[in-house]
């Protein structure tokens, strides 16, 4: 038997490798963690100009389209780029522009409340046994004898808890501030390279997979476009869903004249990216803010949202969303219970186009094997 003394090599090699991983395992994991860290901004730039390269490439397309001006043409790949980024920077800008004056306003009404005003909320909330029943649910205790004035206090200390801590970790991580800045600077400086020349990239890729594994490099190919598929319908719809939420959260908010309208719809547009439990966090949010100008308005929002998630379950995701990710009620729930477990937020967003994407694969695969046992 002919021996491939490249293969030999190759395997002495791994199993070489994996033995020092193995025996030096100390050393090998503070290693692999400083190449991770070092190598987080890229990682984050290539998420940005993958959310990028979507708009990006719908400015292409409208120049392409309506565009007969050849030097124009002729530069639609940085024009694109240019536009692209400064309707992120814009949005940023207005976003904060409407949201940072609203917060401070609420911080600043929540200080000058009057303590005889907070007894008379208190003592309100009391004799309002509607409240009562709903802070008992909350609470497992249906016997109607709550203690609101202990409940609700006992809730503002875990908040005011959890705000001391977050300051805290603020002001001691003060130093990485600098780090921060200069990390998110790579990040988007690596996110315009990896867009000015993607063509280029991807070409390269596919030589890669060509060269070293010829016989898998269509079928790595082909599921690598199912992801994306999945992540850019996924990222555009939830976009689209996103902005008719809030702005029917907005215009709902002003003809029921409650506080913070901008700022609220906002954070439950923001939010909402988050599938099905994001507008939730959105929508407590708002409660705490409009409670600082009044407790009845704050109960009539509550109402509202309520409605809004009804309409936005049953019209507006369905038609917006459903198409674009097609993976069952079921499994998207499963997919956000995983990816919040693993990495919180981020993990709930990106777990349901992965999901989504496996599911399309696995169903391809099932209906083929099938298919090829029919014939058989």
């Amino acid at each position: 038997m002919k021996i491939n003394r490249q293969k030999v090599l190759v395997w002495g090699l791994i199993l070489a490798s994996i033995y020092v991983v193995y025996r030096y395992w100390g050393v090998a994991e503070e290693i692999l963690m400083t190449v991770f860290d070092a190598s987080k901004p890229f990682f984050v730039g290539a998420m940005i100009s993958y959310i990028v390269n979507i708009l990006m490439d719908g400015y292409e397309n409208l120049i392409t389209r309506f565009v007969s001006f050849q030097p124009v043409l002729k530069m639609k790949r940085n024009l694109s780029l240019l536009l692209a980024y400064l309707t992120f920077a814009i949005a940023i800008i207005v976003i904060l522009g409407i949201v940072i004056p609203e917060l401070i306003r609420a911080v600043q009404s929540l200080l000058s409340i009057d303590p005889k005003t907070i007894q008379q909320i208190f003592k309100s909330m009391e004799d309002n046994g509607i409240i009562k029943q709903i802070i008992g649910l909350i609470q497992g205790d249906t016997s109607g004898n709550v203690d609101i004035v202990s409940t609700i206090t006992g809730y503002v200390q875990q908040i005011l808890s959890s705000i001391g801590n977050l300051l805290l970790g603020i002001l001691t991580s003060a130093t990485g501030i600098f780090s921060t800045v200069i990390n998110v600077f790579m990040s988007i400086v690596f996110s315009i390279y990896v867009l000015i020349s993607k063509d280029k990239l991807s070409v390269q890729f596919t030589n890669v997979l060509k060269a070293y594994v010829p016989d898998w490099y269509q079928t790595i190919e082909a599921t690598i476009d199912v992801f994306n598929q999945s992540f850019r319908g996924f990222i555009v719809s939830q976009t689209i869903e996103a902005v008719i939420l809030g702005s029917l959260c907005f215009v709902g908010m002003l003809v029921l004249r409650l506080p913070y309208a901008s700022t609220v719809s906002i954070m439950i547009g923001s939010t909402s990216l988050i599938p099905l439990v994001g507008a939730f966090i959105g929508a407590i949010i708002g409660v705490v803010l409009i409670l600082t100008q009044s407790v009845s308005q704050a109960f009539i929002f509550v109402i509202f949202i309520i409605v809004l998630q009804q309409v936005e379950s049953n019209l507006i995701y369905p038609r917006v969303v459903g198409g674009s990710v097609g993976l069952p009620p079921m499994w998207v729930l499963v997919a956000i219970s995983i990816g919040g477990a693993i990495a919180n937020i981020f993990g709930m967003f990106v777990a349901v186009p992965i999901a989504a994407a496996l599911y399309k694969l696995f169903r391809d695969d099932l209906r083929k094997r099938l298919a090829n046992q029919t014939l058989t």
